[in-house]
Order: C-alpha cells, then sequence, then structure tokens
C-alpha cells in the first residue's frame, strides 16, 4: 500500500470519527425549550440546497436544507463510511431560526432517537458558497423551563452565551442530487 495514501486515508478517518462525535451530539448542549417559538422565525433562502464537506474529493458528509413552510426548514444529515461505502449516519432535524439583539441562532428540533423532542443550537455564516456552523456546546450548563427564560438569559448574557459556541463545521455548496 502506497504509505502517502494510507496516511491520507487514516487522517480522513479520524476527521471522519471526530464530525461523527460532533454530529451525533456527544458534546452538544440539549434543551427541552427552543430559544423562540417559531413565531417571528423567518427562512434565510441563502441557506437552502445542498452543503457538503469534501476532502480530497471523497464525499465525506452533507446536509440538505429544505423551507418546509415560510418558518421552519427540514434538515437532512448524511455521513458516508467510507471503509464499506455505505451511509454512516444519517439523521433529521426541524429547525427553525431565532434573533436574539443582533445575533442569529438555528433550534434544531431532533427527531429521533433518545433526545427526541429536545433541541441542539448553532450559529450560522454564509461567506460566499461556505456554509459555517458553530454549535453550542455540552459544557453550557444551564437549564430552562421556557423558551421566554432562555431569551432573556441570551438577552442578559449574550457575550458570555456566545462564547460557549465552538466545533465549527465548514461546508461548501454542494449539488445533492441523491438528497432532493
Amino acid at each position: 500500500m502506497n504509505p502517502k495514501k494510507s496516511t491520507i486515508s487514516k487522517i480522513i478517518k479520524a476527521y471522519f470519527v471526530m464530525l461523527l462525535m460532533i454530529l451525533s451530539g456527544c458534546s452538544w448542549y440539549t434543551s427541552k425549550v427552543p430559544i423562540s417559538n417559531d413565531r417571528g422565525s423567518r427562512i434565510d433562502s441563502k441557506a437552502l440546497g445542498g452543503w457538503a464537506i469534501v476532502e480530497n474529493d471523497s464525499l465525506i458528509a452533507a446536509i440538505n436544507i429544505k423551507a418546509y413552510n415560510d418558518k421552519n426548514y427540514m434538515i437532512s444529515y448524511v455521513e458516508l463510511d467510507h471503509d464499506d461505502n455505505n451511509i454512516g449516519l444519517l439523521e433529521n432535524f426541524a429547525a427553525h431560526h431565532s434573533k436574539v439583539k443582533n445575533f442569529d441562532y438555528v433550534n434544531l428540533r431532533i427527531l429521533e432517537g433518545e433526545d427526541i423532542g429536545k433541541f441542539y443550537f448553532m450559529r450560522y455564516e454564509i461567506k460566499g458558497d461556505s456554509l459555517i456552523f458553530s454549535t453550542l456546546g455540552a459544557d453550557f450548563d444551564q437549564e430552562f423551563t421556557s423558551s421566554k427564560k432562555f431569551k432573556k438569559y441570551i438577552e442578559r448574557n449574550q457575550s458570555k452565551f456566545n462564547e460557549m459556541f465552538s466545533d465549527t463545521l465548514k461546508f461548501k455548496k454542494y449539488e445533492l442530487n441523491r438528497m432532493k
């Protein structure tokens, strides 16, 4: 086996394992309530479509973001297991946007698994053909009984709250024919 190819393969596998841990919720904060309900939510049309992480011409992971209605998204996430050319992970989320002061957040409602009905939280930005996500880490240890209390906490502690976002994932615009 080519040693250079073997090293690249190991790096890709390590990256894949790290990504799997991040996206499977191992290091994400979960809440029983979103930051806000979807009444004031809006769809960001620039975020719609297919996005992928590609390494060395290999598709590692992809997301497809669709408008479910005028306030909510349906987000499908898929990872590929390159050892056996199968899907390693497939997750679907319902999502809506929350704006607190000048900051945008995405509330991702978990649709399956042991945390069904709970929420993950992300911040995102679009730069050119890149979609950059940052996730709210599990070391954020506040619990909220209502969205109103959650939003008030953020308003009073926005800098501290925003510092808790990490695990940045960078996706590139990608045509996902199979995920349409």
